[in-house]
């Protein structure tokens, strides 16, 4: 299975993706990727920033998107991590390939692309990590389960980056709203005293909401197990490196 790979990036973290580039080529084999999607999410930053040459051998499959070409002009009130969000969904809904493989600019790959760790025939070697959820994003999970009248919430695994979004059923998430993004920026943000309404979505528990809805999606995209391992580091934890 040929993926495209998507990774969202800001000023600060060109140094990171800089780092993932050269990780990419070293790891990715040739004939592993479509595309690499790189987009921009920063006023202060062009495409123009971007080296392609940093993938080297890759370099021609590199598209490196603003997400002003996507027309979307975020308000100053959304914070850049729901920004980041929304650019892996219309990120994701503009890839070529069937499967997208999403990134953040500080996600680095340690050991070789192997699409059977991946895939197994048509289908992501990813599970349904419901039952270890936590709390945190319950509010969020609960006022999707209630939108889609979802009954048995199946939270796709790695439940965060790297994440195996099926690009068709991404595309059909977002065309499910009048207004994806301005629906998104409404509810994204987690409950507060200044916003009680909002309920703490997130990019990744809206498409598994979104699958869970339609009976059988999962177990047609998905094996229900998991292959790969994904460690998660603060910046305060970089001595477990």
């Amino acid at each position: 299975m040929i993926v495209d790979t998507l990774t969202v990036v800001y000023r600060d973290e060109i140094e990171l993706l800089h780092k993932q580039a050269e990780k990419f080529n070293f790891y990715m084999p040739m004939n592993s990727v479509n595309n690499i999607f790189v987009i921009v999410n920063d006023d202060d930053l062009t495409t123009d920033d971007i080296n392609h040459d940093w993938w080297a051998w890759h370099r021609d499959k590199v598209r490196v998107i603003h997400r002003s070409e996507f027309g979307y002009y975020p308000p100053p009130t959304i914070k850049g991590w729901y920004t980041q969000q929304i650019c892996k969904i219309l990120g994701t809904c503009h890839a070529l390939s069937e499967w997208c493989l999403i990134y953040d600019a500080k996600t680095l790959p340690n050991c070789t692309y192997d699409k059977r760790l991946l895939f197994d025939g048509n289908r992501a070697r990813c599970a349904n990590w419901a039952e270890n959820m936590s709390p945190h994003w319950q509010s969020g999970v609960q006022f999707l389960k209630d939108k889609f009248g979802i009954t048995d919430f199946k939270w796709i695994s790695p439940a965060g980056v790297p994440f195996l979004a099926h690009v068709p059923t991404m595309r059909a998430m977002v065309y499910e709203e009048p207004d994806f993004v301005e629906w998104f920026h409404t509810y994204c943000d987690f409950p507060n005293r200044f916003n009680p309404h909002t309920r703490g979505i997130t990019e990744f528990l809206c498409y598994s909401a979104y699958v869970s809805s339609i009976p059988g999606l999962f177990e047609e995209l998905y094996t229900n197990e998991q292959q790969i391992k994904v460690f998660n580091l603060a910046d305060w934890e970089i001595d477990k490196f």
